[in-house]
């Protein structure tokens, strides 16, 4: 029997009803399905606890067999179970005994703002070659592989616009200036199952949660989600509509928690955070991170600018 250990605030509402769903993809360590396009994430603990998480019990080294793409997932409340139709052993998550999980943050107002020693860290740690994380650091003339050279020259501008509109609503908290629509050109810009330019808007997002700014969130959630199903995935819109009301998984609150401390954060802990969040989704979430804490430090007096 594989049994659930913890179980996310959304994934919990979700299965409190009698549904069935439809596994939409598999990975090495977790699985998406698509219950009536609400996605749930089956996954092993190396994943970690999130809102739309069902994380397996730490003695599961394993996804089940014959979890694949297409293959129909019913829930059945009264067992607290997930079964596969159509399999002899088709128990794939037994959640009787599961905790859940608050995955909302809890806002830090008086977070640190000012020290720019946590963005001069990041120099240490081994820099991606895809994704946003080169155009925020300002290596992306570095870079040799066309496809991140493309993505940064198509992204500058819009990064440009985040960062104006990053600027004018983080010295109030009630922003008057709405987000410019070009800002949503991010939406599924880049590699990934969930794309650069989403993870990246899920890292400003949940960092204006956590740094007390939720009117900005708000209102760069409401723009970014009125486009989202026609710019980029399903399991990418579940992860920004979960973000834009402040809840994320526990490895993507590290990464802010870590980075927003005013005693500074260990390189290795840091990679070895982002590492566990995927290829270059960390990465990307990461670069949001920055570009909201660089907002907090007035980029334009630090001299840490996004150049085009």
């Amino acid at each position: 029997m594989v049994c659930v250990a913890h179980i996310g605030e959304t994934a919990h509402a979700v299965l409190r009803c009698e549904t069935t769903g439809v596994i939409d993809a598999t990975f090495d360590r977790c699985a998406y399905i698509n219950f009536n396009d609400q996605y749930l994430c089956v996954a092993l603990d190396s994943i970690g606890r999130g809102p739309l998480n069902l994380v397996y019990s730490s003695n599961v080294s394993r996804l089940p067999e014959h979890m694949q793409p297409g293959v129909v997932v019913s829930c059945s409340p009264s067992n607290k179970s997930l079964q596969m139709q159509g399999h002899s052993n088709d128990t794939i998550a037994q959640f009787s005994q599961a905790v859940v999980c608050n995955n909302n943050i809890t806002s830090v107002t008086d977070c640190w703002h000012a020290s720019g020693r946590n963005r001069r860290e990041l120099h240490k740690l081994l820099k991606p070659s895809t994704g946003l994380f080169g155009a925020v650091m300002e290596n992306h003339h570095e870079l040799r592989d066309c496809v991140a050279a493309s993505l940064h020259r198509f992204t500058a501008p819009i990064l440009h616009e985040l960062q104006v509109w990053l600027l004018a609503a983080t010295t109030s908290d009630k922003p008057s200036l709405a987000p410019d629509v070009s800002i949503g050109r991010l939406l599924g810009a880049g590699p990934g199952l969930t794309p650069s330019g989403d993870d990246l808007l899920a890292g400003v997002l949940l960092s204006l949660r956590y740094t007390g700014f939720d009117a900005a969130a708000e209102q760069l959630g409401a723009m970014l989600l009125r486009d989202a199903a026609q710019r980029t995935n399903a399991i990418s819109v579940n992860m920004l509509q979960e973000a834009a009301h402040g809840r994320a998984g526990e490895w993507a609150w590290e990464v802010v928690v870590m980075y927003g401390s005013a005693h500074g954060f260990d390189t290795v802990s840091m990679a070895r955070i982002l590492s566990r969040m995927g290829e270059s989704s960390g990465w990307d979430f990461l670069t949001g991170v920055v570009m909201v804490f660089d907002a907090l430090a007035n980029p334009i007096t630090n001299g840490t600018q996004i150049h085009g």
